[in-house]
Protein backbone atom coordinates (compact mmCIF):
# COMPACT_ATOMS: atom_id res chain seq x y z
CA UNK A 1 0.00 0.00 0.00
CA UNK A 2 1.21 3.04 -0.80
CA UNK A 3 2.09 5.76 1.67
CA UNK A 4 -0.20 8.84 0.78
CA UNK A 5 2.14 11.57 -1.25
CA UNK A 6 2.46 14.75 0.86
CA UNK A 7 0.84 16.57 -2.92
CA UNK A 8 -2.35 15.03 -2.26
CA UNK A 9 -2.67 16.94 1.09
CA UNK A 10 -2.89 20.67 0.28
CA UNK A 11 -5.76 21.84 -2.21
CA UNK A 12 -3.59 21.15 -5.60
CA UNK A 13 -3.98 22.32 -9.27
CA UNK A 14 -0.99 20.71 -10.08
CA UNK A 15 -2.45 17.98 -12.12
CA UNK A 16 -5.04 19.91 -14.08
CA UNK A 17 -2.83 22.19 -15.70
CA UNK A 18 -3.39 25.39 -13.86
CA UNK A 19 -0.43 27.92 -11.92
CA UNK A 20 -0.82 27.51 -8.25
CA UNK A 21 -0.76 30.65 -6.28
CA UNK A 22 1.84 31.32 -3.41
CA UNK A 23 -0.20 32.07 -0.68
CA UNK A 24 1.06 35.43 1.20
CA UNK A 25 -0.10 36.19 4.83
CA UNK A 26 -2.61 38.82 3.41
CA UNK A 27 -4.58 35.71 1.72
CA UNK A 28 -3.38 32.97 3.99
CA UNK A 29 -7.25 32.16 5.02
CA UNK A 30 -8.42 32.35 1.38
CA UNK A 31 -6.16 29.36 0.77
CA UNK A 32 -6.82 27.33 3.98
CA UNK A 33 -4.03 28.21 6.07
CA UNK A 34 -3.33 29.55 9.20
CA UNK A 35 -4.86 29.24 13.01
CA UNK A 36 -8.37 27.87 13.27
CA UNK A 37 -10.65 28.41 16.42
CA UNK A 38 -11.80 24.56 16.73
CA UNK A 39 -11.38 21.60 15.21
CA UNK A 40 -13.95 21.41 12.58
CA UNK A 41 -17.16 19.33 13.06
CA UNK A 42 -20.06 19.16 10.39
CA UNK A 43 -23.66 19.56 12.20
CA UNK A 44 -24.58 16.95 9.83
CA UNK A 45 -23.18 15.75 5.99
CA UNK A 46 -25.36 15.64 3.02
CA UNK A 47 -23.99 13.59 -0.07
CA UNK A 48 -24.48 13.97 -3.75
CA UNK A 49 -23.73 11.91 -6.92
CA UNK A 50 -23.61 8.72 -8.25
CA UNK A 51 -23.42 5.12 -7.45
CA UNK A 52 -19.99 5.82 -5.88
CA UNK A 53 -21.99 7.76 -3.03
CA UNK A 54 -25.92 6.26 -3.47
CA UNK A 55 -27.14 3.46 -1.10
CA UNK A 56 -29.79 0.60 -2.35
CA UNK A 57 -32.18 -1.21 -1.15
CA UNK A 58 -34.27 -4.76 -2.39
CA UNK A 59 -37.62 -5.21 -1.05
CA UNK A 60 -38.38 -9.61 0.00
CA UNK A 61 -41.66 -10.65 0.95
CA UNK A 62 -42.15 -11.13 4.36
CA UNK A 63 -42.27 -14.49 5.80
CA UNK A 64 -44.05 -16.50 8.49
CA UNK A 65 -41.72 -19.31 10.50
CA UNK A 66 -43.20 -21.88 8.46
CA UNK A 67 -42.28 -20.05 5.16
CA UNK A 68 -45.79 -19.04 4.65
CA UNK A 69 -45.47 -15.45 2.62
CA UNK A 70 -47.41 -12.57 4.50
CA UNK A 71 -49.79 -11.06 2.61
CA UNK A 72 -48.98 -7.13 1.76
CA UNK A 73 -45.54 -7.26 3.75
CA UNK A 74 -42.36 -6.68 2.88
CA UNK A 75 -39.00 -6.61 4.42
CA UNK A 76 -36.34 -4.69 2.78
CA UNK A 77 -32.79 -5.28 2.97
CA UNK A 78 -31.25 -1.29 3.04
CA UNK A 79 -27.66 -0.19 2.80
CA UNK A 80 -26.78 -2.12 -0.33
CA UNK A 81 -23.43 -0.15 -1.77
CA UNK A 82 -22.67 -0.16 -5.48
CA UNK A 83 -19.10 -1.90 -4.36
CA UNK A 84 -18.57 -5.00 -2.34
CA UNK A 85 -20.90 -5.35 0.14
CA UNK A 86 -20.47 -7.19 3.49
CA UNK A 87 -22.61 -10.54 3.91
CA UNK A 88 -21.43 -12.08 6.80
CA UNK A 89 -22.90 -15.80 7.94
CA UNK A 90 -24.54 -15.84 11.41
CA UNK A 91 -26.66 -18.45 12.96
CA UNK A 92 -26.76 -22.13 11.70
CA UNK A 93 -29.23 -24.37 12.56
CA UNK A 94 -29.62 -28.02 11.61
CA UNK A 95 -33.16 -30.28 12.16
CA UNK A 96 -35.19 -32.59 10.40
CA UNK A 97 -38.16 -30.40 8.38
CA UNK A 98 -42.04 -30.39 7.37
CA UNK A 99 -42.09 -27.41 6.31
CA UNK A 100 -38.74 -26.62 3.10
CA UNK A 101 -38.47 -23.20 3.14
CA UNK A 102 -39.95 -22.58 7.10
CA UNK A 103 -37.97 -22.19 9.42
CA UNK A 104 -36.22 -25.03 12.00
CA UNK A 105 -38.89 -25.94 14.37
CA UNK A 106 -36.87 -25.76 18.07
CA UNK A 107 -38.54 -29.00 19.20
CA UNK A 108 -37.03 -30.69 15.63
CA UNK A 109 -33.51 -28.89 15.96
CA UNK A 110 -30.60 -31.46 15.75
CA UNK A 111 -27.25 -30.77 17.56
CA UNK A 112 -24.42 -31.98 16.59
CA UNK A 113 -24.43 -32.69 13.02
CA UNK A 114 -21.79 -33.82 11.00
CA UNK A 115 -21.12 -34.84 7.39
CA UNK A 116 -23.76 -32.15 5.95
CA UNK A 117 -23.82 -32.49 2.10
CA UNK A 118 -26.35 -30.45 0.32
CA UNK A 119 -28.97 -32.18 -1.73
CA UNK A 120 -30.05 -31.32 -5.14
CA UNK A 121 -32.79 -29.28 -4.50
CA UNK A 122 -31.55 -25.31 -5.04
CA UNK A 123 -31.59 -23.49 -1.71
CA UNK A 124 -34.31 -20.86 -0.85
CA UNK A 125 -33.56 -17.31 0.71
CA UNK A 126 -36.41 -15.75 2.95
CA UNK A 127 -37.10 -12.98 5.05
CA UNK A 128 -38.28 -14.03 8.44
CA UNK A 129 -40.08 -11.12 10.51
CA UNK A 130 -39.62 -13.17 13.83
CA UNK A 131 -35.55 -13.21 12.70
CA UNK A 132 -35.42 -9.40 11.83
CA UNK A 133 -37.21 -8.12 14.95
CA UNK A 134 -35.76 -6.01 17.53
CA UNK A 135 -32.17 -5.00 17.30
CA UNK A 136 -31.34 -7.07 14.22
CA UNK A 137 -32.20 -6.10 10.65
CA UNK A 138 -30.99 -6.65 7.22
CA UNK A 139 -30.99 -10.48 7.87
CA UNK A 140 -31.86 -13.16 5.03
CA UNK A 141 -32.12 -16.48 6.03
CA UNK A 142 -30.65 -19.50 3.84
CA UNK A 143 -32.37 -22.66 3.66
CA UNK A 144 -30.64 -25.92 2.43
CA UNK A 145 -32.17 -29.27 2.28
CA UNK A 146 -29.79 -32.25 2.52
CA UNK A 147 -28.44 -35.20 4.48
CA UNK A 148 -26.49 -35.52 7.29
CA UNK A 149 -25.10 -37.53 10.38
CA UNK A 150 -26.77 -36.92 13.89
CA UNK A 151 -27.49 -39.33 16.73
CA UNK A 152 -27.69 -42.93 15.70
CA UNK A 153 -28.43 -41.89 12.10
CA UNK A 154 -26.18 -41.61 8.81
CA UNK A 155 -27.06 -39.58 5.70
CA UNK A 156 -30.16 -38.82 7.13
CA UNK A 157 -32.51 -36.17 5.92
CA UNK A 158 -32.15 -32.62 7.27
CA UNK A 159 -32.67 -28.81 6.89
CA UNK A 160 -29.81 -26.36 7.23
CA UNK A 161 -30.68 -22.45 7.70
CA UNK A 162 -27.98 -19.80 7.69
CA UNK A 163 -28.47 -16.13 8.52
CA UNK A 164 -26.75 -13.98 6.22
CA UNK A 165 -26.45 -10.67 7.31
CA UNK A 166 -25.94 -7.95 5.10
CA UNK A 167 -24.19 -6.07 7.32
CA UNK A 168 -24.01 -2.44 6.17
CA UNK A 169 -22.63 -0.80 9.02
CA UNK A 170 -19.29 -1.77 7.14
CA UNK A 171 -17.28 1.00 5.45
CA UNK A 172 -17.53 0.13 1.93
CA UNK A 173 -17.67 3.26 -0.21
CA UNK A 174 -15.83 6.85 0.59
CA UNK A 175 -18.75 8.77 2.05
CA UNK A 176 -19.24 6.15 4.77
CA UNK A 177 -15.43 6.10 5.91
CA UNK A 178 -15.85 10.56 5.58
CA UNK A 179 -18.88 10.09 7.96
CA UNK A 180 -17.79 7.85 10.23
CA UNK A 181 -15.06 10.14 10.85
CA UNK A 182 -16.91 12.88 12.25
CA UNK A 183 -19.24 10.33 14.47
CA UNK A 184 -22.21 9.98 11.38
CA UNK A 185 -23.91 7.44 9.64
CA UNK A 186 -26.53 7.05 7.16
CA UNK A 187 -29.25 5.63 8.89
CA UNK A 188 -31.88 6.30 6.46
CA UNK A 189 -30.30 4.21 4.36
CA UNK A 190 -28.64 1.46 6.96
CA UNK A 191 -30.56 0.79 10.33
CA UNK A 192 -27.42 -0.14 11.72
CA UNK A 193 -25.58 3.03 10.54
CA UNK A 194 -25.73 5.96 13.31
CA UNK A 195 -27.33 9.34 12.09
CA UNK A 196 -26.79 12.49 10.78
CA UNK A 197 -25.44 11.79 7.01
CA UNK A 198 -27.97 11.55 4.38
CA UNK A 199 -27.31 10.83 0.68
CA UNK A 200 -29.70 12.30 -2.27
CA UNK A 201 -27.13 10.44 -4.65
CA UNK A 202 -28.70 8.23 -7.46
CA UNK A 203 -27.19 5.07 -9.20
CA UNK A 204 -26.63 5.96 -13.08
CA UNK A 205 -26.67 9.44 -12.14
CA UNK A 206 -24.98 12.71 -14.59
CA UNK A 207 -24.10 15.95 -13.62
CA UNK A 208 -27.84 16.96 -15.34
CA UNK A 209 -28.78 15.65 -12.25
CA UNK A 210 -27.25 17.20 -9.61
CA UNK A 211 -29.79 20.31 -9.79
CA UNK A 212 -32.71 17.87 -8.84
CA UNK A 213 -30.36 16.59 -6.25
CA UNK A 214 -29.57 19.24 -4.56
CA UNK A 215 -33.63 20.64 -4.81
CA UNK A 216 -34.47 18.15 -2.78
CA UNK A 217 -31.94 18.97 -0.26
CA UNK A 218 -32.84 22.27 -0.17
CA UNK A 219 -36.85 21.64 0.13
CA UNK A 220 -36.06 19.31 3.22
CA UNK A 221 -33.71 22.40 4.78
CA UNK A 222 -30.82 20.10 4.57
CA UNK A 223 -28.32 22.82 3.11
CA UNK A 224 -27.56 25.39 5.62
CA UNK A 225 -24.26 26.97 7.32
CA UNK A 226 -22.45 24.24 9.47
CA UNK A 227 -23.58 21.44 6.67
CA UNK A 228 -20.53 19.50 5.13
CA UNK A 229 -21.36 18.82 1.39
CA UNK A 230 -19.69 16.06 -0.67
CA UNK A 231 -20.11 15.63 -4.27
CA UNK A 232 -18.90 13.60 -6.52
CA UNK A 233 -20.02 13.35 -9.85
CA UNK A 234 -18.93 12.92 -13.96
CA UNK A 235 -17.84 9.37 -14.18
CA UNK A 236 -21.37 8.47 -16.32
CA UNK A 237 -21.21 11.26 -18.22
CA UNK A 238 -17.37 10.57 -19.38
CA UNK A 239 -18.64 7.15 -20.54
CA UNK A 240 -21.39 8.44 -22.15
CA UNK A 241 -19.03 10.95 -24.23
CA UNK A 242 -16.99 8.43 -25.01
CA UNK A 243 -18.97 5.84 -26.38
CA UNK A 244 -20.33 8.25 -28.89
CA UNK A 245 -18.89 7.13 -31.97
CA UNK A 246 -20.43 10.45 -33.65
CA UNK A 247 -18.29 12.62 -32.12
CA UNK A 248 -14.33 13.16 -33.21
CA UNK A 249 -12.19 13.50 -30.00
CA UNK A 250 -12.46 17.36 -30.49
CA UNK A 251 -15.91 17.49 -29.94
CA UNK A 252 -15.94 15.21 -27.45
CA UNK A 253 -13.40 17.22 -25.01
CA UNK A 254 -15.46 19.96 -25.64
CA UNK A 255 -18.54 18.33 -24.66
CA UNK A 256 -16.97 16.90 -21.16
CA UNK A 257 -15.78 20.28 -20.89
CA UNK A 258 -19.90 21.47 -20.95
CA UNK A 259 -20.64 18.86 -18.53
CA UNK A 260 -18.03 19.95 -15.81
CA UNK A 261 -19.28 23.47 -15.87
CA UNK A 262 -22.85 22.11 -15.37
CA UNK A 263 -21.15 20.05 -12.55
CA UNK A 264 -19.61 23.19 -10.71
CA UNK A 265 -22.96 25.79 -11.39
CA UNK A 266 -24.19 22.88 -8.71
CA UNK A 267 -21.09 23.21 -6.57
CA UNK A 268 -21.99 26.92 -6.74
CA UNK A 269 -25.18 26.34 -5.70
CA UNK A 270 -24.28 24.42 -2.46
CA UNK A 271 -21.71 26.91 -1.53
CA UNK A 272 -24.17 30.02 -1.50
CA UNK A 273 -26.47 28.34 1.04
CA UNK A 274 -22.89 28.64 3.34
CA UNK A 275 -22.71 24.06 3.28
CA UNK A 276 -18.67 23.63 3.00
CA UNK A 277 -18.16 21.05 -0.06
CA UNK A 278 -15.92 18.46 -0.58
CA UNK A 279 -15.27 17.91 -4.23
CA UNK A 280 -13.71 14.77 -5.77
CA UNK A 281 -13.00 15.32 -9.52
CA UNK A 282 -13.66 11.77 -12.01
CA UNK A 283 -10.98 9.25 -11.54
CA UNK A 284 -9.25 8.50 -14.33
CA UNK A 285 -11.19 5.95 -16.27
CA UNK A 286 -8.48 5.69 -18.62
CA UNK A 287 -7.34 2.46 -16.81
CA UNK A 288 -10.24 1.40 -16.03
CA UNK A 289 -11.43 -2.28 -17.31
CA UNK A 290 -14.28 -0.71 -19.40
CA UNK A 291 -11.82 1.35 -21.65
CA UNK A 292 -9.05 -1.15 -21.48
CA UNK A 293 -10.95 -3.53 -23.68
CA UNK A 294 -11.19 -0.80 -26.05
CA UNK A 295 -7.79 0.45 -26.55
CA UNK A 296 -4.99 -0.53 -23.88
CA UNK A 297 -1.72 1.38 -25.18
CA UNK A 298 0.41 3.77 -23.44
CA UNK A 299 -0.58 7.37 -22.68
CA UNK A 300 1.86 9.63 -23.22
CA UNK A 301 4.70 7.77 -22.10
CA UNK A 302 3.73 8.50 -19.11
CA UNK A 303 3.86 5.01 -17.65
CA UNK A 304 4.55 1.21 -19.29
CA UNK A 305 1.33 0.25 -18.19
CA UNK A 306 -1.58 0.07 -20.53
CA UNK A 307 -4.10 2.73 -20.65
CA UNK A 308 -6.74 4.13 -22.97
CA UNK A 309 -5.59 7.74 -24.75
CA UNK A 310 -9.03 9.20 -25.93
CA UNK A 311 -10.45 7.93 -22.51
CA UNK A 312 -7.45 9.95 -20.65
CA UNK A 313 -8.20 12.95 -22.99
CA UNK A 314 -11.53 13.58 -21.55
CA UNK A 315 -10.64 13.18 -18.20
CA UNK A 316 -8.23 15.45 -18.37
CA UNK A 317 -10.77 18.14 -20.00
CA UNK A 318 -13.30 17.57 -17.53
CA UNK A 319 -11.04 17.80 -14.60
CA UNK A 320 -9.33 21.02 -15.97
CA UNK A 321 -12.77 22.70 -17.10
CA UNK A 322 -13.48 22.02 -13.30
CA UNK A 323 -11.42 24.17 -11.56
CA UNK A 324 -11.79 27.36 -14.80
CA UNK A 325 -14.97 27.02 -14.32
CA UNK A 326 -14.46 27.52 -10.13
CA UNK A 327 -12.89 30.17 -10.90
CA UNK A 328 -10.34 32.09 -8.20
CA UNK A 329 -13.08 33.07 -5.99
CA UNK A 330 -14.31 29.79 -5.07
CA UNK A 331 -10.45 27.65 -6.19
CA UNK A 332 -8.91 29.57 -3.54
CA UNK A 333 -11.26 29.51 -1.20
CA UNK A 334 -9.77 26.46 1.15
CA UNK A 335 -12.50 27.75 4.47
CA UNK A 336 -15.19 26.55 2.09
CA UNK A 337 -14.27 24.16 -0.71
CA UNK A 338 -11.97 21.11 -0.67
CA UNK A 339 -10.67 20.00 -3.94
CA UNK A 340 -9.54 16.20 -4.12
CA UNK A 341 -8.10 15.02 -6.99
CA UNK A 342 -9.37 11.41 -7.86
CA UNK A 343 -7.39 11.25 -11.17
CA UNK A 344 -3.90 12.07 -9.65
CA UNK A 345 -4.68 9.06 -7.40
CA UNK A 346 -6.19 6.65 -9.92
CA UNK A 347 -2.89 7.52 -12.17
CA UNK A 348 -0.58 6.90 -9.04
CA UNK A 349 -2.10 3.38 -8.07
CA UNK A 350 -3.22 2.11 -11.58
CA UNK A 351 0.41 3.23 -12.97
CA UNK A 352 2.17 0.89 -10.46
CA UNK A 353 3.03 -2.88 -10.71
CA UNK A 354 1.98 -3.69 -7.17
CA UNK A 355 -1.80 -3.38 -8.49
CA UNK A 356 -3.71 -4.69 -11.35
CA UNK A 357 -6.15 -2.79 -13.65
CA UNK A 358 -9.21 -5.83 -13.06
CA UNK A 359 -12.32 -6.41 -11.87
CA UNK A 360 -13.16 -7.62 -8.17
CA UNK A 361 -16.19 -8.98 -8.89
CA UNK A 362 -17.28 -12.12 -10.37
CA UNK A 363 -20.71 -11.02 -12.75
CA UNK A 364 -21.04 -14.39 -13.55
CA UNK A 365 -21.36 -14.84 -9.33
CA UNK A 366 -23.42 -11.48 -8.50
CA UNK A 367 -26.57 -12.44 -6.78
CA UNK A 368 -30.06 -10.67 -5.24
CA UNK A 369 -30.67 -11.13 -1.37
CA UNK A 370 -33.28 -13.39 -2.48
CA UNK A 371 -30.41 -15.87 -4.33
CA UNK A 372 -31.42 -14.73 -7.82
CA UNK A 373 -28.47 -14.40 -10.11
CA UNK A 374 -28.43 -11.01 -11.49
CA UNK A 375 -25.46 -9.02 -12.64
CA UNK A 376 -28.05 -6.12 -13.60
CA UNK A 377 -26.69 -3.83 -10.57
CA UNK A 378 -23.51 -3.33 -9.04
CA UNK A 379 -25.21 -3.46 -5.31
CA UNK A 380 -25.66 -7.55 -5.94
CA UNK A 381 -22.34 -7.63 -5.71
CA UNK A 382 -20.98 -8.95 -2.50
CA UNK A 383 -17.99 -10.57 -0.60
CA UNK A 384 -19.09 -13.74 -1.41
CA UNK A 385 -19.46 -13.35 -5.42
CA UNK A 386 -15.54 -12.17 -6.10
CA UNK A 387 -13.39 -13.43 -8.94
CA UNK A 388 -11.10 -16.51 -7.99
CA UNK A 389 -7.96 -15.19 -10.03
CA UNK A 390 -5.15 -13.56 -8.29
CA UNK A 391 -5.31 -11.50 -5.10
CA UNK A 392 -8.47 -9.28 -5.63
CA UNK A 393 -7.42 -7.15 -2.78
CA UNK A 394 -4.98 -5.75 -5.35
CA UNK A 395 -7.59 -4.87 -8.47
CA UNK A 396 -8.32 -1.41 -8.58
CA UNK A 397 -12.30 -1.50 -10.00
CA UNK A 398 -14.95 -3.22 -8.60
CA UNK A 399 -16.32 -3.41 -11.81
CA UNK A 400 -15.00 -2.26 -15.14
CA UNK A 401 -16.35 1.42 -14.34
CA UNK A 402 -16.46 1.47 -10.74
CA UNK A 403 -13.45 2.16 -8.49
CA UNK A 404 -12.42 -0.64 -5.65
CA UNK A 405 -12.06 0.00 -1.80
CA UNK A 406 -8.49 0.20 -2.44
CA UNK A 407 -9.13 3.85 -4.22
CA UNK A 408 -12.52 4.78 -2.16
CA UNK A 409 -10.53 4.89 0.40
CA UNK A 410 -7.59 6.86 -0.64
CA UNK A 411 -10.03 9.37 -1.88
CA UNK A 412 -11.71 8.86 1.46
CA UNK A 413 -8.72 9.86 3.66
CA UNK A 414 -8.01 12.65 1.05
CA UNK A 415 -11.16 14.20 1.29
CA UNK A 416 -11.26 13.99 5.45
CA UNK A 417 -8.13 15.52 5.47
CA UNK A 418 -9.47 18.66 3.45
CA UNK A 419 -12.32 18.77 5.65
CA UNK A 420 -10.22 18.72 8.91
CA UNK A 421 -7.13 20.32 7.97
CA UNK A 422 -8.87 23.14 5.76
CA UNK A 423 -12.59 23.79 7.52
Amino acid sequence: MFATPSSFLPVTLRRVGLVTLACSALVLSACGGGDRASEYQPASIVSFGDESSAFASVDLPSRNNDGTVIADVVGTVKGLTYAVNSVVNGTTTFCTYTASTGLCDPAAVQNPVSNFVQGVVAPTFGYFGSVNTGDTFNVVTRIDLGKGDYAALTAADLKRTTDQIYDCSTITVWTQYVARAFGKGYKSDCQLAQAGAVSHAVATAKVAGLAAQIATAKSAGQLTSGVLATVWLGQNDLVEIFDNSGLTLAQKEAEAKVRAATLIDGVKQILATGAKVVLVNAPNLAYSPYALARSAVSCADVSSRPCNPEMDALVVAFNKQLITSLGAEYALNGRQLGYVDAAQLTNTYARSTSYENKRQCDAAKMVRPDGVLDSSSLAYCNTATLVSDGNVANYLWVDDLRVSWTLHSVIASTALTRATEQF
